[in-house]
């Protein structure tokens, strides 16, 4: 069996990775969005966004879910 070494050793669900596609919002800061769980959250800045993103996620799944590792994809990365 072939296993990510950035994922949890608990995890057992079939989504590798939870993926965020990062944009400049008009009014200043970020955005981010995951179309796999439907999640659109937004910050002032980087850190701010990647908190804001871990509770959106915290709101979704219970405590108990393990979940996979979170990628963000930055506008530099696209294309």
């Amino acid at each position: 069996m072939l296993t990510n070494p950035n994922q949890p050793d608990n995890f057992t669900g079939m989504l590798t990775e939870i993926v965020f596609f990062v944009e400049s919002d008009k009014s200043g800061g970020f955005q981010a969005y995951s179309l796999e769980e439907g999640i659109l959250t937004q910050g002032d800045t980087i850190p701010e966004l990647q908190e804001s993103i871990q509770e959106a996620l915290d709101a979704q799944y219970s405590p108990a879910t393990p979940l996979p590792p979170i990628r963000l994809v930055l506008p530099a990365e696209v294309g």
